[in-house]
C-alpha cells in the first residue's frame, strides 16, 4: 500500500489532484448540472404558466461586501488577515417564459463558491 501512495504522490500529487478536481467542477461540471436540469416550472397561479429556462453559468471574481455596502474584489491574503471566506459569486442566466412569451434573460446570483488557491 505504501508503494501505491508514494507512486500517486510522485506522479500526480495530493494537492494537484484536489486542484484539478476543483477546476474540473468549476469549468465543466457546474454547467453540465444546469444543462441537465434545463428548466423549472414553478406553480404561480397569479401570473399563469411560468417556465424558467436556465442558461450559462458564470463565476465572478472573489469579492467582499464592506460595512458601508460597497462591493469590491478581494485577494486571498486580505481574506486571511480579515478572517473572511475567500469566495466568488456564481451567476446563472435565467430566462422567464410567462404564458409562452419569452422575456429578457436575467442574470441571477445563484451561490457563493469557495475559491481554491494553489500555495505551492
Amino acid at each position: 500500500m505504501n508503494d501505491i501512495l508514494k507512486s500517486f504522490k510522485d506522479d500526480v500529487g495530493f494537492v494537484r489532484f484536489q486542484i484539478n478536481s476543483y477546476n474540473d467542477f468549476i469549468d465543466n461540471r457546474l454547467q453540465k448540472i444546469i444543462d441537465e436540469i434545463e428548466e423549472i416550472k414553478p406553480e404561480v397561479p397569479e401570473i399563469g404558466e411560468l417556465v424558467i429556462k436556465f442558461g450559462k453559468i458564470t463565476i465572478g471574481s472573489p469579492c467582499v461586501k464592506e460595512a458601508e455596502g460597497g462591493i469590491r474584489e478581494i485577494m486571498p491574503m486580505e481574506a486571511r488577515l480579515r478572517d473572511f471566506s475567500y469566495t466568488a459569486p456564481v451567476y446563472l442566466e435565467a430566462t422567464p417564459i410567462v404564458n409562452k412569451v419569452e422575456q429578457e434573460p436575467v442574470r441571477v446570483l445563484l451561490a457563493e463558491i469557495p475559491v481554491m488557491v494553489n500555495l505551492f
